[in-house]
C-alpha cells in the first residue's frame, strides 16, 4: 500500500513535544519541559530538520487561493488561515498527517463558508494545496517556537557544544529561509554566538536573495551589537564557550 504521509520520515520521527501540530507557546514549554541535556540536544536536532526542510519549501499561499477562493473574502489577519486550528485540533502530531484525513477534514467543512462548492469527495489538488500549505505553516511555527525556547537556554553557556551546533544551523540556513523567522534568527545569532555574530550578521545584511527588511534587521542589530562592544558593554566572547 502507497504511503499517504504528506511528511518526510525524518519529520515524522521528531521528538516530541516538537512534533506536535499544535505546539504550544514557548512560554509555555518552559513549565513543562526541563532544559537538559538531551532535551537540549534534541531540540537542536529539530531545528536542523526544521531548517532543511523550510530552506527546501516555499508557501504554497496561492495554490489554496485557488482552491478554496472564499479564503480571499474572510475578515482575517494576514497568514491567518480559518482551518489551521480545525486540522490541528483533530490531526495531532506530524505523524498523523496523511492526504486522506485532510480530504476527509476538508469534507466536514461543508457548512463552515470557506469553500466555494460543498464536495462529498473534494479533488486532489484541493486536498494537495490545502496540506502543503497547512504542513508548511505548522512547521514554520513550530521552528519559531522551538527558537524562542532553545535561544535563551543556550545564551546561559551551560551547553557550549550545543551552541556551536545552533551557530552553525543559522550560518547555513539563515539565508534560506523565508523572512517570518528573521526575529528568530537574528536574536539567536547575537544572543548565542558571541564572536561569530558579527560575521554572522554582516553576510546577512549583504545577502541580495535575503528580503530587503531582514537584511535592514540584521544591519541594524550589527551597529548595536558594534557599538555595545566598544563601550564595554556586551562581552565578545562566544555564549557557547563556558
Amino acid at each position: 500500500m502507497k504511503e499517504d504521509y504528506i511528511f518526510t520520515r525524518e519529520l515524522r520521527d521528531v521528538s516530541p513535544p516538537w512534533n506536535r501540530t499544535d505546539l504550544p507557546l514557548a512560554s509555555e514549554l518552559d513549565r513543562v519541559l526541563e532544559p537538559t541535556a538531551e532535551h537540549v540536544s534534541e531540540a537542536v536536532s529539530t531545528l536542523a530538520t526544521f531548517l532543511r526542510y523550510l530552506a527546501s519549501a516555499s508557501e504554497p499561499e496561492e495554490q489554496v487561493y485557488q482552491a478554496l477562493p472564499r479564503l480571499r473574502e474572510q475578515d482575517a489577519p494576514p497568514n491567518y488561515y480559518p482551518y489551521d486550528i480545525w486540522l490541528s485540533s483533530r490531526i495531532p502530531t506530524f505523524g498523523d498527517v496523511t492526504r486522506e484525513g485532510i480530504r476527509t477534514e476538508i469534507g466536514r467543512w461543508r457548512d463552515r463558508g470557506w469553500l466555494s462548492v460543498a464536495w462529498e469527495n473534494p479533488p486532489d489538488d484541493t486536498v494537495s494545496a490545502v496540506a502543503e500549505h497547512w504542513s508548511y505553516g505548522v512547521v514554520h511555527n513550530a521552528t519559531g517556537t522551538l527558537m524562542q525556547w532553545l535561544q535563551p537556554v543556550l545564551a546561559e553557556g551551560k551547553h557550549p557544544a550545543e551552541g556551536r551546533r545552533f551557530c552553525d544551523l543559522l550560518a547555513r540556513y539563515g539565508a534560506k529561509v523565508d523572512g517570518g523567522l528573521d526575529g528568530e534568527i537574528i536574536t539567536g545569532i547575537v544572543e548565542v554566538c558571541g564572536d561569530r555574530a558579527p560575521d554572522l550578521l554582516s553576510r546577512l545584511a549583504a545577502d541580495s536573495s535575503v528580503p530587503e527588511e531582514t537584511r535592514q534587521l540584521a544591519n541594524s542589530h550589527l551597529d548595536w551589537l558594534m557599538k555595545q562592544r566598544a563601550r564595554g558593554t556586551v562581552d565578545g566572547s562566544e555564549a557557547d564557550e563556558s
